[in-house]
């Protein structure tokens, strides 16, 4: 993680889950609460949300 543009997602208000959005148009998405399964959820929903092919 460097020079992240902005955080989209505060993990505060979000345990477990930050995206930031690189200056590339490129998203890097960290979860980690410790479930895969739960983890892949948040994954697509957050792309879906950012209007990303999953």
């Amino acid at each position: 993680m460097r020079n992240p543009r902005h955080k989209i997602i505060d993990s505060k208000f979000t345990p477990g889950v930050e995206i930031y959005d690189f200056v590339l148009d490129k998203v890097v998405v960290e979860i980690n609460t410790h479930n895969k399964q739960i983890d892949k959820m948040i994954a697509e929903k957050a792309m879906e949300i950012m209007g990303y092919e999953i």
